[in-house]
């Protein structure tokens, strides 16, 4: 991924979890992010941290279609696919160099799809 992929990764995932950027020191370009509670979380690791990383596998789980079925993340060796509990259709499957790297990815791409469709 390249910088600006990242960048924007990071504030997809920070966003799906209710984090809210706010200004410091009056400036525009001086941006923090706060957790839902409004504490300063510093900067955006969910690239490269797998404790940031699962925050946001644990919530695509707790997640529900409008059938109310909920959705899976599973990863084995240098893949990930995130699915559909009801009928196990893959919304996103990648495979890349890492096993990390691959889930990086799909939730990447499961968030533009649910930004999107639900």
């Amino acid at each position: 991924m390249t910088k600006e992929q990242i960048e924007k990764y990071n504030e997809t995932c920070a966003k799906f979890l209710g984090f809210v950027p706010k200004k410091y020191k009056e400036t525009d370009i001086d941006i923090i992010w706060c957790d839902k509670d409004g504490w300063p979380v510093g900067e955006l690791k969910f690239d490269s941290d797998y404790n940031w990383i699962i925050k946001v596998v644990e919530k695509i789980e707790t997640l529900k279609d409008e059938q109310g079925y909920r959705w899976r993340v599973d990863s084995y060796l240098e893949s990930c696919l995130i699915s559909n509990t009801h009928n196990f259709d893959a919304t996103v499957t990648v495979h890349s160099t890492s096993k990390k790297e691959a889930i990086i990815q799909a939730i990447y791409q499961f968030l533009m799809f649910y930004n999107e469709n639900l």
